[in-house]
């Protein structure tokens, strides 16, 4: 059985990747900018990457995945845009991830019934064999 999501399009959760390039001198101001800016609207980042890019590289780009509603990706880029002013970036991109990759994301997790009536999800490697 699929899930339906019924909130409006403004309150439907989004899986969001949030990227910048910037120098290799930059890289950790931006870091402090980027953090601060997802704490400001009450996110937290997972799965954050940094990419070498150059050779030699004097380029970075930074990468993280933010879980939020739709009407918060517009407070995220403002609060970005205040945090960055002082650290000179060259890209700055947030991209909707949307169903491929929630549906990659929750390939990971199997729901089992737990005790207390409800569903919860676990990692399915750790799931039980199937005794026949």
């Amino acid at each position: 059985m699929k899930a339906v999501n019924l909130a409006p399009p403004a309150q439907r959760w989004r899986l969001y990747r949030l990227s910048v390039i910037a120098r290799l001198d930059d890289v950790p101001d931006v870091r402090v900018a980027m953090r601060c800016a997802t704490s400001d609207c009450g996110q937290y980042p997972a799965n954050e990457r940094q990419m070498p890019l150059g050779l030699p590289p004097i380029k970075c780009m930074l990468s993280y995945e933010i879980r939020m509603p739709q009407m918060r990706a517009g407070q995220l880029l403002v609060a970005l845009e205040r945090a960055l002013v002082s650290v000179p970036i060259i890209l700055l991109r947030l991209e909707v991830l949307g169903n491929h990759a929630e549906a990659a994301h929750a390939g990971r997790l199997e729901r089992v019934s737990s005790p207390s009536g409800g569903t919860r999800s676990r990692p399915a490697a750790a799931a039980p064999a199937a005794v026949g």
